[in-house]
């Protein structure tokens, strides 16, 4: 289905209806690790843990997260994130260094996978 510009903003909302309905545990864990980034400057890797268990853990990405990332890591890659978001680039390469979570939480780069090493 090719959309136009003013189409693909028009159905836009539909679509955002339809995956809130269907990811309504998305909502209470977005607000409570907002509230947290925002008090303690950083995220764990607990927080990562049960952002897959919401919205899905494609490939084991939250057991492979946990066996390659150490707890300290964790916290200093997203503090690092957190302090640098008006600067989205180095936000976003912080967050990728996490191995194993990267874009959409799976960063299989080489360097930072085991499997494709």
């Amino acid at each position: 289905m090719k959309l136009t510009l003013d189409q693909f903003i028009r159905e836009l909302p539909q679509w955002y209806r339809i995956w809130a309905q269907a990811n309504a545990n998305y909502f209470p864990l977005e607000k409570r690790l907002s509230e947290k980034a925002q008090a303690k400057g950083y995220l764990d890797i607990v927080d990562l843990a049960d952002i897959t268990r919401v919205l899905g853990n494609p490939y084991s990405i939250r057991s492979r997260m946990q066996r390659n990332n150490t707890q300290d890591s964790v916290i200093e890659k997203t503090k690092n994130a957190i302090i640098s978001l008006d600067s989205p680039i180095d936000a976003l390469k912080s967050i990728c260094s996490i191995k194993f979570w990267g874009l959409t939480y799976g960063d299989l780069s080489p360097e930072n996978s085991n499997t494709l090493n």
